[in-house]
């Protein structure tokens, strides 16, 4: 009678803690417009001074959750042939694609910016990076990437943090479309696709755009700082592995393993990324597949994860799942 009753007093108890978790992660989903804070890393350093070498190993070999965006492109090693053109479309490959990787928990390993050591468990950080891929099918026998000496291309980011950023976007498909419509994002592409011919790359800010600025608060993401690089064909021929690197991130609070709240808001941000392609011997706008409007966002967990935010609760509650064990264990025991 005793160990019955210890039983069901015990499995309500084991019952509340996993509501708790649900609901902590429930909030997470649900919040509105907030301030995002990161860490940007550098050549030599990722955030938290870690040496650049162990974010990058790290990242590579312990993700969490990834993303992967495949965007039209030109063949670059061939001179521009719009397809409109007699020969058809030929200057359309596959393989130009956005990326992105998230790890919850990346060990702040000879960090000279660690925090003070509390005596309760390691440090780790959230941490991530956003890459832009070439098509392999582009390298040439020596890694480089084959460019034809006409090719340029104009590469559009926003700023994220220090700014609100719109709750909207953490469920966007790729396509900006949760807080963009249509006209806006055809209209920003015209305005990237002018800079890239005139080889001046200034940002598409949605507030000079009619369309976008009809949109009000939807759109105010990019209004943020915009930053519009221009590469030629010679710099294009460097990217190494034929992957360009446009953003690498942590948070700027260190947690306890197990802890996912920066998780959850860091690893579902959707980045906005514009890229632009132009031909300077071609002599105007390319066609439209030559510029594309990304959000990109870690949408797939690796085996033993889940998405960033994902409000199943399922990841949160792993580290519930291990003290329910030990209490069934302890009931079994009675």
């Amino acid at each position: 009678m005793h160990r019955t009753t210890r039983t069901h007093t015990l499995l309500r108890f084991l019952t509340t803690i996993v509501s708790i978790g649900s609901i902590q992660t429930a909030v997470l989903a649900a919040k509105g417009d907030d301030n995002i804070e990161l860490l940007q890393a550098t050549d030599r350093y990722g955030p938290w001074q870690v040496p650049r070498p162990e974010f990058d190993a790290f990242l590579a070999n312990h993700p969490n959750a990834t993303g992967n965006y495949a965007i039209p492109g030109p063949n670059i090693s061939a001179p521009a042939n719009p397809a409109s053109s007699s020969n058809g479309n030929e200057s359309i490959v596959d393989g130009w694609s956005w990326s992105i990787v998230i790890a919850a928990d990346l060990p702040l390993v000879n960090a000279s910016d660690a925090p003070k050591d509390d005596a309760r468990a390691r440090f780790y950080y959230t941490g991530g990076k956003m890459t832009f891929n070439a098509p392999s099918s582009l390298l040439g026998p020596g890694g480089n990437l084959t460019v034809n000496d006409g090719w340029q291309v104009c590469l559009f980011t926003w700023q994220l943090d220090g700014f609100p950023y719109t709750d909207k976007l953490r469920s966007d498909d790729g396509t900006c479309k949760s807080v963009l419509s249509d006209e806006c994002i055809a209209d920003m592409k015209l305005a990237a696709a002018k800079a890239t011919v005139q080889g001046t790359c200034v940002c598409p800010v949605s507030s000079t755009i009619p369309s976008c600025s009809r949109l009000g608060g939807a759109a105010k993401v990019f209004n943020n700082n915009c930053y519009g690089t221009f590469r030629n064909a010679s710099y294009i021929r460097n990217w190494e592995g034929a992957k360009l690197e446009t953003y690498a991130f942590g948070d700027t609070t260190a947690h306890h393993l197990g802890n996912n709240t920066a998780y959850d808001n860091i690893g579902s941000l959707a980045w906005p990324a514009l890229i632009s392609f132009s031909n300077k011997n071609y002599g105007g706008i390319l066609e439209d597949s030559m510029t594309s409007l990304s959000c990109v966002r870690a949408t797939d967990a690796v085996a033993g994860s889940t998405v960033p935010g994902d409000s199943s609760g399922n990841r949160l509650s792993t580290g519930w799942l291990s003290t329910g064990i030990v209490l069934v264990l302890y009931v079994l025991m009675l």
